[in-house]
Formats: structure tokens, sequence, C-alpha cells
């Protein structure tokens, strides 16, 4: 399991996902493609109200790899 999908309830759209992934010695390698490497230190990104999230371009990493595997999300 890499993701994680969380909603407040049966009917409720779909609100969070957390992706998990491994690291090795401080630094994550793409599952998808071993020749996308970053440092863990530089995966997320605090939002000015000091909320973490994903830096872009490792987001843009993932929706590259082709067509979301969840119905109703694009």
């Amino acid at each position: 399991m890499h993701d994680i999908w969380c909603r407040p309830g049966p009917g409720a759209p779909w609100r969070i996902q957390v992706v998990l992934d491994e690291s090795h010695v401080g630094a994550w390698t793409s599952r998808h493609d071993g020749r996308v490497r970053r440092p863990v230190h530089e995966l997320g990104v605090l939002s000015a109200e000091g909320v973490p999230y994903l830096s872009p371009e490792v987001q843009l990493h993932y929706n590259g790899l082709g067509e979301h595997r969840y119905s109703g999300y694009r």
C-alpha cells in the first residue's frame, strides 16, 4: 500500500491523500523510476500558514505517471 485516501464518511468526497514511500540513508528514490531521486528533507514544503505539503515537482512526477487509478479523481 502506498496511498491512503481519507474522507469524513462513506458518502463524502475524498479530502486528503497520504502517500507512503520508502527512503534510504536520507534519500528518496521514486518507486516508478529509479533515476528520480531527492533528499528526503527536500520532498516537502511549508505553506505561509505552516501547513506541510508535497513539493510541486514531486507531485507533478506522480501525476505524470499516467491516468489516476481512483475513479472520480483527476
